[in-house]
């Protein structure tokens, strides 16, 4: 059991963010999850993700996902749809469980078109690399609310609850 909280299990707990293989190849923890953001990431892990029995989650870098401030730049977080196969590929050979993908687009996300964007891109490469994921974690974004954005801010939000479990519940059937 984690010491930080009691009533969880390390098996549930879920370790994301840039830079792991600087630091998490130092702990050997059993059964954790791990999401891994580039092809750079997994290679420097792969020892500790067999030897420890880690679960993996892949973040792919969606064509939604950009910088909310200068939207013409894609962000640098995420593996392209070519390293994304070439992991599949490596983990054939390997005794290592990808349970999952992983995407986050950016914060106070106004349209959940653009969440549609993102999941039918995600559905189509992994039926075409013919791999069924056992989650999709479509991150944050989720608008707060009352909170707009400082620049360009859009009063005009189609987005909704309601709208993103419509879809949400379209690609369950992957």
């Amino acid at each position: 059991r984690s010491t930080l909280f009691p009533y969880t299990t390390l098996f549930r707990s879920l370790v994301n963010g840039i830079a792991k293989h600087n630091w998490l190849n130092n702990y050997a923890i059993k059964s954790l999850n791990v999401h891994i953001d580039s092809l750079y990431e997994f290679d420097n892990l792969t020892d500790s993700i067999k030897k420890n029995n880690w679960q993996i989650g892949l973040r792919l870098n969606v064509a939604e996902e950009h910088d909310p401030d200068e939207p013409n730049f894609k962000t640098q977080f995420g593996l392209s749809k070519e390293e994304f196969a070439i992991i599949l590929h490596k983990v054939e050979k390997e005794s290592i469980n990808i349970l999952g993908v992983h995407f986050h687009l950016r914060s106070n996300i106004k349209n959940i078109s653009c969440y549609r964007s993102a999941l039918d891109e995600i559905v189509t490469l992994c039926k075409k690399l013919e791999f069924m994921p056992k989650y999709i974690d479509i991150g944050g974004g989720l608008p707060s609310l009352g909170e707009r954005p400082i620049f360009n801010a859009d009063k005009n939000s189609d987005f909704s609850v309601n709208g993103l479990k419509s879809i949400i519940n379209s690609v369950k059937a992957l």
